[in-house]
């Protein structure tokens, strides 16, 4: 993300996907097609639900992160039960999207091996695995989060003040 690019790490994270983005295109792009579209720019909604829906697979190689709503985003808009998530196993939301095909983000082979499995994956099993983690997400919503965390909240501070005397 643009934003992220004060750190020196992410400057060469980026110059680093830069290349390698490059050279896999011009090994296996044609005029007519360009095998990684890389887009380093924020979206508005619309184009970025556009773009989820016409991915066939969605990588998160995240080193280190919270919940990861892309993630959850990128299988909310897949309603066509089509699409692979591949996902960090650092990601939080790795926990709840056990259907997504878990990496480690630091073993290349684990990476390949995974895109390689998303890419030959059935029709079938892409659409029971994204069925699974769309039926977790409808359930396990912000304002369920919200509720549950309040009221850990509210008996913390009960316990708390009982504690106290």
């Amino acid at each position: 993300m643009p934003s992220r690019l004060s750190s020196k790490e992410h400057q060469e994270i980026k110059k680093q996907i830069d290349g390698i983005v490059g050279y896999i295109n011009g090994k296996y792009g044609t005029i007519d097609w360009t095998p990684v579209i890389y887009q380093f720019r924020a979206l508005d909604i619309q184009h970025l639900v556009a773009l989820y829906r016409v991915s066939d697979v969605m990588l998160i190689p995240s080193l280190r992160d919270g919940m990861n709503l892309i993630a959850k985003e990128y299988i909310a808009s897949r309603q066509d039960g089509k699409g692979v998530l591949i996902l960090s196993q650092f990601a939080g939301a790795s926990a709840e999207l056990t259907d997504a095909l878990i990496i480690n983000p630091y073993s290349d082979d684990a990476i390949a091996k995974a895109i390689k499995l998303a890419l030959q994956m059935t029709p079938h099993d892409k659409a029971v695995r994204n069925k699974r983690m769309q039926d977790h997400l409808s359930v396990h919503t912000i304002c369920r989060w919200g509720n549950e965390f309040l009221q850990r909240l509210l008996i913390s501070r009960d316990t708390s003040n009982t504690n106290v005397q």
